[in-house]
């Protein structure tokens, strides 16, 4: 390549000058164009120098197509409700601490809790003990503990039917002490919160809400369910946006909001190199490269637009095997996505191709723009060598 450049700049100055090169002259541009590929400034590795390393198999290189930007996509959707196993509401079941109201009907006039006022009689504010038992005259200790409203009645009415004719019981919940969730982390009022008394659960977003709401942004805060040793994880604009993600939280889930701000940073022939943060939580390619003022029109290669990332095993692997070659098995693996800005569709596939944390975009030169900076330094050493000792 520098071999080429020599040739073409000795014979530029050939005809600017139109006399053969003076000995002081020679040797300031030799020097000048034999030192080029080590000495001349540059923003990063060229387009070739990243695909040869990538064919050296020293990291995964895919241009950016349809294929990837659906296995991408697919792969980096939050497997939110999977993790954590069952979220359907179910009946909840008492436990410690508990206040339920138990109203008793007899068929007797003068039975065991008959009144004045009739043949019902209702026992407000009873409690589940330490060990899981309620207290009711005439019925003694009945353990209730681990059993649903339902079952409870059942149990209460069958030990009652032993001191009266056909009693008729009804049970409600009052309240439910033993099924709470705790919010906590950048949440307004972290706390203890209890889920609907009636259903023995709730929904996530009425929980936070309940809780507060986030003191970050929501495309900056990240909510963590945490489930019998299970967890996981989902943006909570995401969460606002996708009902799918709104689950029925379950006793004694705990909910984690934590402030996760995410960058990226664009370098080499770009308008705006620098650090930037995400603003939205569906961040796209797109996105970043409009942040940053969009490819350099005088230098950028647009066909040398590349994202670096430490991808998921998942992911190269998949991506692998869509393309014949073998899967590595590793969790994280160093991964280059290029993307070809003369081809028309890779607007579309910027629009959709998802952001990451601490993704990084490197636009590289135009080899035209490579070629400027010999000429110009050859110009530059030649006007020394010709002018210098007029100085």
């Amino acid at each position: 390549m520098f071999r080429q450049g020599r040739i073409i700049a000795a014979n530029r100055l050939r005809s600017a000058t139109g006399r053969p090169w003076s000995g002081a002259l020679a040797v300031a541009v030799a020097l000048a164009l034999g030192g080029c590929a080590q000495v001349l400034p540059s923003d990063g590795p060229s387009k070739v120098a990243v695909t040869s390393t990538a064919s050296e198999l020293t990291f995964e290189l895919f241009p950016i197509d349809e294929t990837v930007v659906h296995v991408t996509k697919r792969f980096h959707e939050p497997r939110f409700t999977e993790a954590l196993g069952n979220s359907k509401p179910g009946a909840p079941v008492l436990g410690v601490g508990d206040t339920i109201r138990v109203t008793i009907w007899e068929s007797l006039d003068a039975g065991l809790f008959t009144s004045t006022g009739g043949r019902n009689a209702t026992i407000e504010d009873v409690i589940v003990d330490r060990q899981g038992y309620v207290f009711l005259p005439y019925g003694g200790r009945i353990k209730v503990a681990g059993m649903t409203i339902e079952q409870a009645r059942q149990a209460v009415q069958t030990r009652l039917e032993q001191e009266t004719l056909r009693p008729q019981v009804e049970l409600r919940l009052v309240t439910n002490e033993s099924h709470k969730v705790a919010v906590t982390g950048a949440v307004g009022s972290p706390g203890m919160y209890p889920l609907s008394s009636a259903e023995g659960t709730g929904k996530l977003v009425e929980l936070i809400t309940l809780a507060g709401g986030s003191k970050a942004p929501p495309y900056r805060t990240d909510v963590t369910v945490i489930r019998d040793g299970r967890k996981a994880t989902v943006n909570l604009e995401r969460l606002y946006q996708d009902p799918r993600y709104d689950i029925y939280l379950q006793a004694n889930d705990r909910v984690v909001l934590a402030d996760v701000p995410r960058t990226f940073s664009a370098l080499g022939a770009i308008s705006k190199s620098g650090q930037y943060e995400f603003t939205k939580s569906d961040y796209r390619l797109i996105d970043a490269l409009s942040v940053a003022g969009g490819l350099s029109d005088d230098r950028a290669n647009k066909t040398g637009v590349f994202l670096f990332r430490f991808e998921d095993g998942r992911i190269t692997d998949e991506l692998r095997r869509l393309a014949g070659k073998e899967p590595l098995g590793l969790a994280k693996v160093e991964t280059v996505y290029q993307l070809d800005l003369q081809d028309p569709r890779a607007i579309f596939y910027a629009r959709e191709f998802q952001m990451i944390d601490n993704d990084v975009i490197f636009v590289t030169n135009a080899p035209v723009h490579e070629w400027d900076k010999v000429i110009t330094r050859v110009s530059r050493a030649a006007f020394l060598a010709r002018f210098g000792n007029s100085f």
